[in-house]
């Protein structure tokens, strides 16, 4: 018991003086954000101390597209063949216009065979998600009394390159469900449109497809959560002392600690004090 005492006192103490050696302890970097709303901030040892303005006007986004209601999430649709493309969709800016798709060149084209095991709802949401191929499928419950139904895609990957295309093949009910066609048929709705994440730093613009950002501001990764509204926002990098005041505090408190238990265990038993285990040694 004894030793293990002193054990656990010299360990501590080891442990806070190890920590006192380490430079990181004393060359950490903080980061604050003016307005934790809109963006966050972290930062890390090589980050350069400074401030800089942000002011964000889009923020990325996954596109999601929502099928017709059905009556029961078990509602047999059709067999086929599933193809997914991922891509930029551009439209006219002032009339909306279709002008082309292009497709993403880092993702892959994705095929999904639906046959009489999973011509569901359900069984199509749940082959979807077994593909892993780019995107998410669930099924949403509206309320609707009737047709309450609804089967809901989304792309796994934010910003403007993640655009979903279906192609069907098969029976025209799948067609029917799910065609996804910017140029032709769309049997979808698009309730959230692929878009990139767009802000500027000190007057820069950047355009980023996440809205964590880790290679614009040297050390330091932003959280982009909401837009500005009116003046840029603030991300503050500065010397962390408070790492450096805790790591001298603890090993003070670390070989005091230590000090003292071998006080108690050598106290050689006078003036009304109990002798220490190891007062004879």
């Amino acid at each position: 018991m004894l030793f293990r005492s002193l054990k656990s006192e010299l360990s501590s103490f080891q442990d806070a003086l190890a920590n006192l050696t380490t430079i990181s302890s004393f060359e950490s970097i903080t980061s604050t954000s003016s307005d934790p709303d809109i963006f966050t901030a972290t930062a890390d040892t090589t980050a350069a101390v400074g401030s800089y303005n942000i002011n964000t006007t889009s923020l990325a986004q996954a596109n999601t597209l929502t099928s017709s209601a059905f009556t029961n999430k078990t509602d047999i649709v059709g067999t086929g063949t599933l193809t997914f493309k991922f891509g930029t969709t551009d439209y006219d800016a002032g009339t909306d216009t279709y002008n082309s798709f292009t497709q993403n060149a880092n993702q892959a084209t994705q095929s999904i065979t639906i046959d009489s095991t999973n011509n569901t709802l359900e069984g199509i949401r749940d082959a979807i998600n077994s593909a892993n191929g780019g995107v998410s499928a669930t099924i949403v419950n509206d309320g609707d009394p009737t047709n309450p139904y609804r089967l809901v895609l989304s792309s796994t990957d934010s910003g403007s390159t993640e655009s979903i295309r279906i192609a069907v093949s098969g029976e025209a009910a799948l067609s029917t469900l799910l065609s996804q066609d910017p140029a032709g048929t769309q049997n979808l709705a698009q309730t959230v449109a692929a878009q990139d994440a767009l802000f500027t730093v000190d007057g820069i613009a950047v355009t980023k497809t996440s809205n964590t950002v880790t290679d614009v501001i040297q050390g330091v990764t932003l959280g982009l959560s909401a837009l500005t509204s009116g003046t840029p926002a603030t991300v503050s990098a500065s010397q962390d002392t408070d790492s450096a005041k805790a790591a001298v505090e603890a090993f003070v408190k670390g070989y005091n600690d230590f000090r003292a238990e071998i006080t108690k265990q050598t106290a050689a038993g006078t003036g009304g004090v109990g002798a220490g285990a190891l007062a004879s040694d």
